[in-house]
């Protein structure tokens, strides 16, 4: 997944790559049918006490993934693919909601709120905001980095560490908006083949 070109503004997380390297790859998971809370591509998700995909909602919680897509069955018996999760009263009654997420354990590329300079390197960022997004484009367009509310030290928080600002220079961002970062409290660090 990459930005779009003429995008200008907070686009939530895209997979840059997994740890070591290697290319990241998405993974299926569940979200409930009666589940109200629209999800966005590119917005963080944290897994529910039933296994099932939320929204995340609080900086000290542990984070899934990344949210990358719905397939689901509509109302009308219908195969439905979309960037975002409509929230219900699209889904027929008794199916499953198949969700795509790329693991937290990955590294993201996501714009801050402000250049960022490189002695925020490996500090640890919050998020300015955890939903928002677009019913057209199906992304994310309010969760971005905070550049403004970065520590030396991990806090409840934090969500992200700082790896790198990339040097990529998209949709008339200014360089050092864009960050490689990975997040802290990964849910699932423990299938991973590198430590956090």
């Amino acid at each position: 997944m990459s930005f779009t070109a003429n995008a200008n503004g907070p686009r939530g997380f895209d997979v840059a790559k997994g740890r070591g390297g290697t290319p990241g790859r998405s993974v299926d998971a569940r979200i409930s049918g009666t589940y109200s809370t629209k999800i966005y591509s590119g917005q963080p998700v944290t897994s529910h006490t039933d296994g099932t995909l939320i929204v995340l909602a609080s900086a000290a919680a542990a984070v899934a993934g990344v949210f990358d897509g719905v397939e689901y069955v509509d109302a009308n018996g219908d195969i439905r693919f979309s960037n975002y999760w409509p929230a219900p009263g699209a889904v027929k009654s008794g199916t499953t909601v198949k969700a795509r997420i790329y693991p937290a354990t990955g590294v993201f590329l996501v714009q801050a709120s402000a250049a960022l300079t490189q002695s925020q390197v490996g500090e640890y960022a919050d998020l300015v905001a955890f939903v928002g997004g677009s019913d057209i484009t199906g992304r994310a367009t309010a969760i971005q980095l905070d550049a403004a509310n970065t520590d030396a030290t991990v806090q409840s928080t934090n969500v992200v560490q700082i790896l790198e600002i990339s040097p990529r220079e998209e949709g008339g961002d200014e360089v050092g908006t864009l960050a490689l970062v990975q997040f802290i409290r990964p849910q699932f660090a423990a299938n991973t083949d590198a430590a956090a």
